[in-house]
């Protein structure tokens, strides 16, 4: 015992709480974590206790203050750090959101585009048809005038080729309707 009290008047000398066995902590107060030598313990030189994790020594002498309304400088950056992390999380699903709506934007205006061409292209087509098929119709129109005008002509044809008698100098038809049987040639 006169041992221990003979070391334990210096001030730099504390008493691993792990083991019970002494050292002199040379830096004091202003390191404040002591790691024995014998078995690696560590302990607070301050407060002669286990080292109070996550905690400074004006932290822990806080919280033995108030220690409902105790939170460390750790617990507050990571409190700090959720609230950001939240932050940016809702930034994020903001952002992408965002993006969505501009992508399904973009995407019913290339629908809207595409449906629009497509409309434009059958408008065309239906054009297209409509001037084909006015067309036909113009062209059997025209096959029927001439048909019809080739029909008539050898109608003429035989018409004349059955009332009239060809001038024997020149090969006119002529057709008698009155008279005697004499005939000038005007041409000859």
């Amino acid at each position: 015992m006169s041992f221990r009290s003979a070391v334990g008047g210096d001030n730099n000398f504390v008493w691993c709480t792990g083991c019970d066995f002494g050292q002199l902590h040379e830096s004091g107060a202003s390191q404040p974590i002591v790691r024995c030598l014998n078995c690696g313990f560590r302990s607070c030189f301050v407060h002669s206790i286990p080292w109070h994790e996550r905690l400074t020594c004006e932290e822990y002498d806080q919280m033995l203050q108030d220690p409902e309304g105790f939170q460390s400088a750790i617990d507050k950056e990571d409190e700090a750090y959720d609230a950001a992390r939240r932050l940016l999380d809702e930034e994020d699903e903001r952002l992408a959101r965002e993006l969505s709506e501009r992508d399904k934007r973009a995407e019913q205006d290339r629908q809207r585009k595409r449906h629009a061409e497509e409309r434009r292209r059958a408008r065309a087509e239906q054009e297209a048809e409509a001037a084909r098929k006015k067309l036909e119709k113009e062209r059997a129109k025209t096959r029927e005038r001439l048909k019809r005008r080739q029909m008539e002509e050898q109608l003429s044809m035989a018409k004349v080729q059955s009332t009239t008698k060809q001038c024997p100098g020149c090969q006119w038809p002529i057709e008698k309707n009155e008279g005697c049987d004499h005939m000038t040639c005007k041409s000859a």
